[in-house]
């Protein structure tokens, strides 16, 4: 158990150092590539059309013209996220983009990326298969007409080992960039707040050091809007989406939301106080090498920084796992064992009975299982993916306790004097009850099977020369089936 404890306070340790060194950040800060409008764009605060949902939300932040100059500064497949000249920022459809002369496809597994003889990817021949990341030289662009009217475009292009041949629009970034800009984000959930009262009044950019890059920036009547879609923050039962800050001469003036949903566990009592930010925000692949984030060359592809290998792998991974194991354990393990240690301390007092020492035990277990129910629902996978499994897990832990109390009482504590003197005697064979069931197959086959239940009675005894008093516990004892 020493060890058990020595492992949890190191995996406490390493917790607190997760959460004060982990941030958004750009992973490649590659210079934004400048395009243009080539329609009549609307700009949205996510990389979707207008929609409010329990896990999205995105709003209109203002229309473009075409003809616009914008700054390409991210992508997220048929989305780009630009910048005006005004400084507004926002996705808008990549069709909304004119065509770069040279581009990346995307990295993609799709048995159809690549080049064919014609603009038709169904019943064109195949000339190229694009299996990573390729430089493409752009040469012609057509629009072709599909069945029902629909318009799928495609590009002519040319290889680096010089096939020439179509390919689907789709496969192609509108960024003209050699290294496309990453930021890697995170999903990040804060009670309210305590969130707001952090972070108001405070300067801005040292908020996009935590947080990054904003998803959009609304310019409102000499004011700025901030949107940031992976910010949650918790009030209670609802949940805030698209958090709005809004920025006055670089300094954080109001934080908002873009839209609010209703969470169940919320309204449990309690759930507020036990929701900690320290466990929602910690991130544990931050601790494993081998999913540390280190990206290829277009960075797209994650893998590790450094991989030590044969033994030394395994000591870092079953000490680190140990000691977060050991940590949880912990968290699972103390509140039970200071209840069963108060429990105790009560059974002492020999004007309490039994039954009450039992009602003090169940109690407990009760209001403990309760608050680990919340806690588990507010700090671990907390949108009730796991919402039976927590149930049965509070139901066992409680169980359990109730249960081992329970036989505590009956078989070491006396009655009378109400010391813990109870002491084995004897155990007798009461008796034996048979029974037999008959499984009948699909092909009419049958098999007979017997099980008996033993029917014991426990005799104990106090040790107490004063006392002496005698009393038994009947039980049951289940062999099992038997083929017959």
């Amino acid at each position: 158990m020493k060890i058990v404890k020595i492992l949890a306070i190191i995996g406490f340790v390493l917790t607190l150092v997760i959460n004060i060194f982990q941030y958004d950040k750009t992973v490649y800060g590659t210079d934004p590539y400048l395009s243009k409008l080539v329609k009549d764009a609307e700009i949205y605060s996510n990389h979707s059309t207008q929609t409010t949902s329990d896990k999205r939300v995105s709003l209109l932040v203002t229309n473009a013209k075409a003809g616009t100059s914008v700054h390409i500064l991210e992508n997220y497949f048929a989305w780009c996220k630009i910048q005006l000249p005004d400084g507004t920022m926002g996705w808008t459809d990549e069709k909304n983009l004119q065509i770069p002369d040279d581009a990346l496809c995307r990295h993609t597994n799709n048995a159809l990326c690549g080049l064919y003889d014609q603009p038709d990817a169904r019943n064109g021949k195949q000339l190229l298969r694009l299996k990573k990341r390729t430089y493409l030289t752009i040469l012609d662009h057509k629009t072709v007409t599909k069945a029902r009217g629909y318009e799928t475009g495609f590009t002519k292009v040319k290889a680096p080992d010089g096939t020439i041949g179509w390919i689907k629009d789709y496969h192609i970034e509108r960024a003209g960039w050699k290294q496309p800009r990453r930021i890697k984000r995170k999903e990040w959930r804060y009670n309210k707040n305590s969130f707001i009262n952090k972070w108001t009044g405070k300067d801005i950019e040292k908020f996009t050091k935590k947080f990054a890059e904003p998803s959009a920036i609304k310019n409102d009547n000499g004011k700025k809007i901030y949107y940031f879609n992976n910010i949650f923050l918790y009030d209670r039962n609802r949940v805030e989406l698209g958090l709005k800050l809004t920025v006055v001469n670089n300094e954080i003036e109001n934080i908002n939301r873009s839209h609010r949903i209703k969470k169940w566990i919320g309204s449990f009592p309690l759930s507020s106080f036990l929701r900690s930010p320290l466990l929602n925000n910690n991130f544990w692949y931050f601790l494993s090498l081998a999913a540390s984030q280190s990206y290829d060359k277009f960075g797209d592809k994650v893998k590790a920084k450094y991989q030590p290998n044969g033994w030394l792998r395994w000591v870092i991974v079953i000490v680190v796992g140990s000691a977060l194991l050991s940590f949880f354990f912990m968290l699972v393990y103390l509140p039970y064992y200071l209840w069963d240690k108060a429990t105790f301390r009560a059974s002492e007092d020999k004007t309490k009975a039994n039954n009450t020492i039992l009602m003090i035990a169940v109690l407990g277990a009760i209001v403990l299982g309760y608050l680990w129910f919340v806690f588990l629902n507010v700090n671990f996978n907390a949108f009730n993916n796991y919402f039976l499994l927590h149930i049965l897990f509070c139901l066992g832990m409680t169980t359990g306790f109730i249960s081992k109390w329970n036989s505590d009482l009956m078989y070491n504590r006396c009655t009378r004097c109400r010391f813990w003197s109870g002491t084995h005697d004897y155990s007798e064979l009461l008796g034996v009850t048979e029974s037999t069931q008959t499984t009948t197959y699909s092909d009419g086959s049958k098999k007979r099977e017997k099980g008996k239940t033993e029917h014991w009675r426990d005799h104990r005894y106090c040790n107490r020369q004063e006392c002496g008093h005698k009393w038994y516990i009947d039980r049951n004892f289940w062999s099992g089936w038997k083929r017959a």
